[in-house]
């Protein structure tokens, strides 16, 4: 397994992190674009359509993250070694912070994987757009692909510094800690696999338990001081 020196080292040279995440969020704008050009005077019951399927997206943000993401799964072995074996070797629950937006490339999703996310939203987008209407399928895909830019956002954000503008942020500082602790060796495979909300950590029972977290935030404050100590 490669260290986190070597993870950074081996970044390519031409890889630029800015051009990476506004590459994501052109792509995800247009496609959002359109699904929503392609809605017409909703209904109140079609606009249900959106909190529905976040809330279901959401689930399955936590199942593809517990079951994908931290087991070797036949096919998806890939993914497995970009997240369990690099992403969290380069950032520790202690060494959270990406040290420039060089590194954002081991925090983002590979470009690529944005098409592969719109292949997944089609079906459900087209069978939800059979079953109840276009808008409710328009909606669907354009809840869908939004939610994949507000994981981006967030992870992103859970990687910046603290101090930053970013990082301060009231709402980043809560939502990074229940991030951080999954970061934690001792608590990755059974803890805080919601990376946006928390939702379906609460729901599924898999929010780190207070003994687990006071043990995990001791190491983590642990860490800090001994960082700003001369």
């Amino acid at each position: 397994m490669a260290s986190r020196e070597q993870i950074f080292a081996g970044i390519p040279a031409s890889y630029n992190g800015w051009r990476h995440f506004l590459v994501v969020n052109a792509m995800a704008a247009c496609a959002i674009g359109v699904a929503v050009w392609l809605v017409r005077a909703p209904s109140w019951r079609e606009l249900l359509t959106i909190p529905i399927a976040f809330i279901l997206i959401n689930a399955g943000e936590w199942q593809l993250h517990k079951d994908v993401l931290h087991r070797r799964v036949p096919l998806f072995a890939a993914l497995y070694q970009r997240h369990a074996l690099t992403h969290h070797v380069a950032f520790h629950h202690d060494t959270m912070a990406a040290p420039s937006p060089r590194e954002w490339r081991w925090v983002l999703f590979p470009a690529p994987a944005f098409f592969g996310m719109v292949a997944t939203l089609v079906p459900p987008s087209l069978l939800t757009g059979w079953l109840v209407s276009r808008n409710a399928g328009a909606l669907v895909a354009a809840t869908g692909v939004g939610f994949y830019l507000l994981y981006e956002w967030c992870h992103l954000s859970y990687h910046q510094p603290e101090g930053t503008w970013v990082g301060d942020l009231a709402l980043v500082r809560v939502l990074r800690r229940h991030h951080q602790r999954h970061h934690h060796p001792a608590l990755a495979k059974r803890y805080n696999f919601n990376v946006t909300f928390p939702i379906w950590d609460w729901v599924r029972g898999t929010v780190a338990p207070s003994e687990a977290v006071a043990r995990a935030d001791e190491e983590i404050a642990a860490a800090a001081t001994s960082r700003s100590d001369p």
